[in-house]
């Protein structure tokens, strides 16, 4: 039984994967789709539209003696709806739902299609006190924290304190620049530059049968966001999106290095953490570098030394030479880091690197190429 079991999940998740992707393929393209056609019926008649608002699960929750009534609703930012008024046929059994409401099909994130079959016949759902703990963490726990919660007859704890501010680095691949998304940091959930939620719920369910359930909300506190975004705009930042760019700057990956370590020492001291960069699998470091090359007359030659500081750590120049003849801009650091060599390095000491000489541990550059 267990092995059947197994197996019958493994191929239900990738059945609800697959009708996932092709959903969303149908709405990203806007592809035609019939329901219910037949011969002597009109396609325009029978179209399936695809409504640009996306629906919020609301779900409800009463504590009695008698149990816990409950109660979903879907619904916009501005009002909600039971299920029952509609023709609601769930199409998919996993979350995020995508439901078909008459003729309309919509991805609900944060609930899945079982979630919503109860509600069409009945408004509520009483859950007795002794199911009350096995309900919430099989059906409820992980949807919770994508809904509107209103409960009453719990203890809530209310939060609203912004505890940091991560600035992450995205690639746009298609645009080929550089951008810093901020994620706002809460106890207990994180809401990303955009994010149009205004809070989060979750549940605090005690193991064993001791101990209440508990609501946690977090909400967004947007005066602190605020203060946030006015320092970096400040710093030199300017919206684009979801995320923020630099000013004036073509966006590339040295140009976001550059101002994430000049800026860095303001960043942390306003309330920012700074994700490592990551391009191509690397971890890059965030770190001031210098480097300088001098060389010195002798018979045929001049004997060539230099120095390469990065962050912490100090190279002679010689380690630079397999980087700068390859032109390879990842430089491994000890730290299992790696440093971007700035292209301006290239420009200037690439030739020197294709034509010294080491001897005996020494660089030598011929006086006559």
């Amino acid at each position: 039984l267990f092995p059947y079991t197994t197996l019958f999940r493994s191929v239900e998740k990738f059945i609800f994967g697959q009708l996932d992707s092709f959903f969303a393929d149908l709405v990203r393209h806007k592809i035609p789709l019939t329901l219910d056609a037949e011969r002597r019926t009109l396609a325009k008649d029978v179209l399936v539209v695809f409504p640009r608002e996306t629906l919020v699960p609301y779900l409800y929750f009463k504590k009695s003696a008698a149990g816990v009534e409950y109660r979903l609703r879907l619904g916009t930012e501005q009002q909600t709806w039971n299920l029952r008024e509609y023709n609601v046929v769930p199409l998919t059994n996993t979350d995020p739902a995508w439901l078909l409401i008459d003729y309309a099909l919509f991805r609900v994130p944060g609930i899945n299609g079982n979630m919503v079959k109860p509600f069409r016949q009945k408004d509520a759902v009483q859950i007795p006190p002794d199911k009350e703990r096995i309900y919430f963490r099989q059906f409820i726990a992980k949807s919770i924290r994508r809904s509107r919660v209103e409960a009453e007859g719990f203890r809530v704890d209310k939060t609203d304190v912004l505890r940091a501010t991560r600035l992450e680095s995205v690639e746009n691949v298609l645009e080929n620049r550089w951008l810093l998304r901020p994620v706002f940091e809460y106890d207990g959930a994180e809401f990303p530059f955009g994010d149009r939620r205004d809070r989060v719920t979750s549940l605090d369910i005690p193991e064993g049968e001791q101990g209440e359930i508990a609501v946690h909300l977090i909400s967004r506190n947007q005066d602190a966001e605020n203060d946030r975004m006015e320092t970096l705009q400040h710093l030199g930042l300017q919206p684009s999106g979801h995320s923020f760019e630099i000013s004036g700057e073509a966006g590339s990956l040295a140009s976001l290095l550059a101002f994430l370590t000049r800026h860095r020492a303001a960043l942390e001291a306003a309330g920012f953490s700074i994700a490592a960069p990551q391009s191509d699998g690397k971890t890059l470091a965030l770190a001031a570098h210098d480097i300088s090359v001098r060389s010195e007359a002798a018979a045929d030659w001049f004997d060539v030394q230099g120095k390469v500081t990065v962050g912490a750590f100090s190279f002679p120049f010689q380690k630079f030479l397999p980087n700068l003849r390859r032109h390879d801009p990842f430089f491994a650091l000890p730290d299992g880091t790696f440093f971007l060599i700035p292209e301006e390095w290239f420009a200037r000491y690439a030739e020197i690197a294709g034509a010294v000489q080491e001897q005996d541990g020494q660089l030598r550059l011929p006086k006559t190429l």
